[in-house]
């Protein structure tokens, strides 16, 4: 046998992966293959190219122990998968299945399905850290009352993607009840109740009062303060911006701020949950 076809037959030998990854506004399909694979999925038809400079991922283990499920994806820089995830704020959660073929023209058989991360560069290749849902709710220790941790980031503040310019709501102040410490304000009749609860109210000169609670009054809002402005600062009939804020629960930022969270993926919090107190019965169910 020529070396030539020895090398053909060493690499006709390798096991064939099929990498599925969906993002939020893209879909690619790679294989580590030196030749494009077609492949029908769940009844859809896909062609997995091999990608300049190629991929690979780390071995994982079918286990209990959540710890031993996650992989390494690794590719190129040039990527797309790589400049997808240098864009922000994020587009959103790139989910990633991986396929085994047996066969060139054999049926692919899922072997891992996860969410992909953001990478780290080594060298000329990025690795993105890939997690089960399975770990990803192991690494969530939860709260007593919702079983949910909280969004580690400041509204408005980076690394939190949401852009405080693109929610400023201009109102006209209507009164103020100092002995409750709350303001009444117009301009913002197409909010509901606690839109802006967290968030606060920044009179023309730039000082700032936060909000604490947000009560829909007729048209108008019922803003409670933390503390009073001074009477030469606000009065009736002042213009005044009022910010929207954040509980920090995956929730709000994924529906409240999802077009500028990537529906959730850039909040600084665990999106996957456990359905339990964690704090008495543990982790996962």
């Amino acid at each position: 046998m020529s070396y030539a076809s020895i090398e053909v037959t060493e690499s006709s030998s390798r096991q064939t992966y099929l990498y599925l990854l969906t993002g939020a506004d893209f879909s690619l399909y790679f294989t580590n293959a030196q030749k494009t694979i077609s492949a029908t999925i769940d009844a859809v038809a896909y062609d997995f190219s091999h990608p300049r400079g190629g991929i690979s991922h780390s071995e994982f283990a079918e286990s209990q122990d959540a710890g031993r499920t996650a992989t390494t994806l690794s590719v190129s820089l040039l990527n797309t998968l790589f400049k997808k995830h240098k864009e922000y704020p994020p587009h959103g959660d790139t989910t990633l299945v991986i396929y085994r073929q047996n066969e060139l023209t054999g049926d692919p058989y899922k072997i891992w399905s996860g969410t992909v991360f953001s990478p780290r560069i080594e060298g000329v290749e990025a690795q993105f850290e890939c997690l089960t849902d399975f770990e990803l709710m192991a690494r969530s220790e939860g709260l007593n009352d919702t079983f949910q941790s909280l969004c580690n980031w400041f509204l408005y503040d980076y690394p939190c993607p949401v852009n405080k310019a693109n929610w400023k709501a201009i109102t006209a102040v209507v009164s103020l009840d100092t002995e409750n410490f709350t303001v009444t304000v117009s301009g913002a009749s197409g909010q509901v109740a606690d839109y802006f609860t967290a968030g606060y109210i920044e009179a023309a000169n730039g000082d700032k009062r936060t909000i604490i609670d947000d009560v829909v009054s007729g048209v108008n809002h019922v803003l409670t303060l933390q503390q009073n402005f001074p009477s030469t600062t606000l009065r009736a009939g002042d213009a005044a911006d009022a910010y929207p804020g954040c509980d920090r629960a995956f929730s709000t930022g994924q529906v409240k701020f999802g077009a500028e969270t990537g529906s959730g993926a850039g909040c600084g919090t665990n999106h996957v949950q456990t359905n339990q107190n964690p704090h008495e019965v543990g982790r996962l169910q």
